[in-house]
Parts: C-alpha cells; structure tokens; sequence
C-alpha cells in the first residue's frame, strides 16, 4: 500500500470513528441563532489571553447593524446575567436533551425579558445581576425572538458569542458535533515548529523556532533536511492557525497528530473544555510565544497538566532521541471538516553532550509538587501545590513597603500566590495593594484588610507589588441631560486607579426627585446611561449621581433639567 493511499485510509476510518460517536447525539436539534449564513469571527477553544474560548463568535450579517436572535432550541431560560463585563447581556436557556445554550454580550432582549428582569433590579436597587428564573418560568420555542445581536460587557465588535453546554457540570461543547458551522474547505496554515530540549520532568532546557517551506497548499517541508539536537529528551511544538471561508481571521486549530516513523504518538482534538481547566492553555501553549501574539500548540503534554483534549490512548509525546539513525516526524493540523495541512521532517541526536544555559542560583526551583512559602520585610507569602506545570524559576525580593515577583522568562502560574502585608501601625482605610498593568497603568487589588495592621492579595503573575493609599474620589462627567426628543441622561466615570478584581470596580448610583432608576453601564468606556421612563412635561427635575470607589472615596454631582 502506497504512503498517499495508506494516508487516505487513516482520515477515512477517523472521520468514520468521529461521526460514529455523534450517533446518539441529534446533530439537528439545534437551529443556528442567526438566520444568514454563517460566518465566524471566533473558533472553538481557540486561545485567548488567559482561557480557551468557550463557544464560537457569530459576525453579524453585512450591513445590518442589529440582527435578531433565535433560540436554537425548545426549553427555558434558567439564567439572566446583565453585567458591565463578561459577557455582558447575556441569556441561559436550558434544553430537554441535557444541554444549555448561551447568547452573549446581546444589545438587548425582547420585551418580556426585559421587562421581568427589570423589575427584580429594581426592586433589588442593583444595576448588575447574575439571576436564576424559577424553571419553566420563562419558557421558549425553537426559533423563538430573545433578543438583539450586539457588543456589551467584555467585547470589541458588534458579535454573538454563542455556547453549548452539557447542563449538569457546565462544561462547553464545540458546537460544531451539532452541526452549527460555517462552510469550509480550507486547509489550516503551519507557519513553522518548535524543538523543545527537556528534562525528564519536563522542564524546559532550549529551545529553537525552524520555518516552514511550502511544498503546495497543504503540505510542508523545513528549509533544511534534517534537525540535529544534542538533547536526550525533546519535545515539538507547532506553529499553526485555521481560517474558513468568508472569514480573514485566524483561528485556533481544531485537532493534531504527531507521527514518529509513521506511528502515531500524540494527539488531541478539542471536543469539550471545562471552566475548571480552562486556564491550563498556558501548559498547552508556549507561554512565552503567546504573549508575544504567537500561537505555538505542543505536541507533548505532562501529568500535571489536566486537559482532556488528548489522546490518552497515545503517548506523552515526550521523544527520546536517537544517535543511531534519523527519525521521521510528521504532524498533521486538521480543522473539523477533515481540511488539514501536514509538516514533516527528520531529526537526529548529536554525539555533543547537551549544555544547558547556566541558572542564576538566587533564583528557586519550583515544581508541580511543591508548595512555596516565606517572608521578607514585612511581607509574608505562600502558594498550594500546583502553582507551575513545570519546573519553573522564581525569585521573590522585598524592600520597604514593595514586594517584587521575578521569574527567568515568562513563568505562567497555575494556582494563585497569596501575599500578606504586615504593617508596624494601624493602617488608614485608603491603604490598597498597588501594581501596573502591562500598559504602564495603574492598579488597583484591592484595600481589603484582614484587620488593623494587615492586607492580604493574591496574584498570578510575576510583577512589582507595593503599598500605596488612594485618597483621590472618581472623577464625574456629565454628557448629556434629556432634551427635546432624547430621553437619555449619560455619564462618564474615572479614577486614578483601574481595579483588578471585579469586586472593586466603580459603584454608582443614580436619584431623579430622589428616586433610584435603573441604569446601565459600559465598562470599556465607564459610561452610564438611563433613559427616562416618564411623559416630559416640562417641569424642573433633579439629578443626582453618586460614584466610590473600594477605598471608600465617594464623588456626588447633582444636576438640574428640564423634560
């Protein structure tokens, strides 16, 4: 059997074992949400900052700034969120067969949910909710109008993000084993690999980036015939992306399989990704790489790492080397439409003995298994197990009332890193934790105090860490009061510390005649608006709006108009 026909005959029986499995699952019984055709900004599980990305992101229909949203399926909506990040306005409805879909950062619902889930703000006096309908309550038919396709929360372009869950443990399933995808008949791009020099343990001694030639549209050479190591112990990476048709953006890849003489070793296909794991894309990505904007998959994995995107059946993708005669490695990168593109190459081990780079010995070693703690000045610290996926190096100095995190490159953190702050005197409640953002901008996590004397944080990356007091009030910007036609009375917020956590962002209220309303708020511009619900009769009315930030500095501006 020729290598193009045995190749042909793998796809065919893993396509038949891939549709197999859906049997059993009704891959129409969700409607797309949208009724164009579809187009998609966003892949499943394609890497994020921090997470794999939960769903697939709809465009929006060519020139239509507001398309109508569906439900994809008969059931009830089991959850509201209205929030000024995440995902924003967002609806949960839950299905007979198990399954919960989501429709994110929407501009508005429809009239029914609107006006139900405002009277619980109201009567709440909140602007923010996170709320849980009675089920049944609010009942939809497949195909059903919920809402508006729009930007809110945590988005930067008018977009659907679009879910499917298995109810019971929340965990995301591509929505593409329903069916719901775009056409495709591209293949994805491989941009290069990595050969990754480790130690037994997995950590990382060298490392070096080869290019790609491209032979056609789908299969791939290096620029040299053959790689020589002197490492003992490699690992690959692949530097890859997908695109799909009608769509320029570049998308993370849906599955890969690495071969070694022919024989496949590794592999992993994304399928499902729990919230629970999410945020091991740092182990599955080159950390480095990616916050450099440079998507590296590896094709190995270690056992600290807990995604169940791998073939377990296959090995750890972990390559013992050989002096003896060149092995033959192939990756194949393949979208889920069985579109794929493959790299081969040959690698040898050198006789040299391998000599890592030297590490600086102010510097610990810290592995999966071990817990970190100590102090310094008047700082204490502490980490659980499980902080690192690999043997990584930290260093962690004090001076004064600054606490300061290096690592040796960039070291991505799995658990937090708690800090305590000890003060010789009681401290003033405007004393915060301070820190900068990658910007340059302030930050603020937090003044919370575990008494007089003591602040306590916890942080997941390196950084500078010191004490500072916020005594400054938010700033208070009135754009616009009703007038005429326009209902809307709008405002714009500041301080001079952005917050980390949620939990310390802006409070606001907001009094007409000393009556609380209801407002929303855009967080990307801290912009908040309320449209007034009375007939204009053209009395004087007032206005009041009051802002604090966590350290308790409160801002009011009152307001006078006419409607």
């Amino acid at each position: 059997m020729s290598l193009r026909i045995r190749k042909a005959y793998e796809v065919l029986v893993a396509l038949f074992i891939f549709w197999t499995i859906l049997i059993g699952q009704d891959q129409d019984y969700f409607r797309s949400p949208i009724r164009h055709d579809i187009k998609l900004s966003g892949s499943f599980a394609e890497p994020r900052s921090a997470h794999f990305h939960a769903g697939i992101d709809f465009k929006q229909k060519k020139g239509v700034p507001y398309d109508t949203i569906y439900a994809a399926a008969d059931g009830f909506i089991s959850r509201i969120n209205i929030m000024p990040d995440g995902y924003g306005n967002a609806l949960y409805i839950d299905h007979p067969n198990g399954y919960t879909t989501v429709y994110a950062h929407l501009h508005h619902f429809n009239e029914p949910i609107v006006d139900y889930i405002s009277d619980v703000m109201i009567n709440k006096r909140i602007h923010k909710i996170e709320h849980y309908p009675k089920a049944q309550k609010l009942k939809v038919s497949k195909g059903d109008y919920i809402g508006i396709l729009g930007n809110t929360g945590r988005s930067f372009g008018a977009h659907l993000h679009f879910e499917i869950r298995k109810t019971d443990s929340e965990t995301p399933v591509n929505p593409a084993l329903f069916n719901l995808k775009p056409e495709d008949n591209l293949p994805p791009t491989i941009r290069g690999i990595v050969i990754y020099s480790l130690t037994p343990d997995g950590e990382v001694l060298d490392q070096d980036y080869y290019d790609v030639v491209v032979n056609n549209k789908n299969r791939y050479t290096l620029k040299q015939d053959l790689i020589k190591t002197d490492a003992l112990i490699v690992g690959i990476g692949i530097h890859a992306y997908d695109t799909m048709n009608g769509a320029s953006n570049h998308n993370g890849v849906y599955g890969v399989s690495l071969k070694n003489n022919g024989r496949e070793i590794h592999g992993f296909k994304m399928d499902s990704i729990s919230f629970d794991h999410s945020h091991y894309i740092h182990a599955h990505m080159d950390y480095e790489a990616k916050i450099n904007n440079r998507y590296i998959s590896k094709c190995y994995n270690l056992d600290s790492n807990p995604l169940e995107i791998y073939d377990t059946t296959l090995t750890s993708g972990r390559i013992i080397t050989s002096d003896l005669v060149a092995n033959h490695f192939e990756i194949d990168v393949y979208d889920i439409e069985g579109n794929s593109a493959t790299v081969g190459f040959d690698l040898i081990r050198q006789h040299d003995e391998f000599k890592p780079k030297q590490i600086d010995n102010t510097y610990m070693r810290v592995t999966p298994a071990k817990p970190i703690s100590g102090s310094g000045g008047k700082f204490k610290w502490e980490t659980p197990e499980g902080i690192v996926e690999k043997p990584e190096y930290l260093k962690i100095d004090t001076n004064g009332d600054t606490l300061i995190i290096r690592g040796i490159g960039e070291v991505p953190m799995f658990r937090y890193l708690k800090f305590s702050y000890i003060s010789d005197q009681e401290l003033a409640k405007s004393t915060m934790i301070a820190t900068q953002n990658k910007k340059g901008e302030l930050m603020s996590l937090g003044c919370v105090a575990q008494d007089s004397i003591t602040l306590i944080t916890f942080v997941n990356r390196t950084g500078r860490y010191w004490i500072d007091k916020d005594t400054i009030a938010p700033n208070i910007n009135v754009l616009n009061l009703p007038k005429g036609l326009s209902r809307r009375i709008r405002f714009e917020m500041s301080d001079n510390y952005e917050s980390s956590f949620s939990r310390d962002q802006l409070r606001f209220e907001v009094y007409i005649d000393d009556t609380w309303v209801l407002c929303r708020h855009d967080i990307k511009n801290n912009i908040v608006w309320h449209d007034i619900e009375f007939k204009p009769t053209n009395q004087r009315h007032d206005l009041k709006i009051k802002v604090s930030d966590s350290c308790g500095n409160v801002r009011e501006k009152t307001k006078s108009f006419k409607y």
